[in-house]
């Protein structure tokens, strides 16, 4: 239900707003369990092998973000969508998010809060709303 949420979102901003409360929620809850599989994995293979999934599924999910947002027109000037997947795959990752909650001594809220500034405009969407249905035409 989240992800819908954040999909439909016609806003750019509101749209990475909405996926950065699911990573919020997907990392609140399985956070701690990767980060145990990836200092597993250094010493066991088959642990390697989940990690691995595990990183190709996030880029997968994380691609679609990249996409949507190219689709609708709304990346930041200059921006290609490889790019803005580069830096969604960094900012929701594991990795960050772990530093900003357990070595920082972020909350989850504030965590969300971060990461949807750190996507939002003007880093990787523009900050005009554009239209769900045509992207070809942007407003003026």
């Amino acid at each position: 239900p989240e992800a819908r949420a954040a999909a439909a979102q016609a806003d750019p901003a509101a749209l990475l707003a909405g996926w950065a409360r699911v990573a919020r929620s997907v990392l609140t809850r399985s956070g701690p369990l990767q980060q145990m599989l990836r200092v597993a994995a250094e010493a066991d293979p088959e642990c390697a092998g989940l990690a691995e999934t595990f990183r190709r599924q996030r880029l997968a999910g994380q691609a679609l973000v990249a996409r949507e947002l190219a689709s609708r027109g709304a990346l930041a000037p200059g921006l290609t969508e490889e790019a803005a997947l580069d830096t969604i795959y960094t900012l929701m990752s594991p990795e960050v998010h772990r530093l900003l909650t357990v070595e920082r001594g972020l909350s989850a809220d504030q965590y969300e809060d971060w990461l949807a500034r750190a996507l939002g405009p003007p880093g990787l969407a523009s900050d005009r709303p554009l239209s769900t249905t045509d992207s070809s035409c942007p407003s003026r």
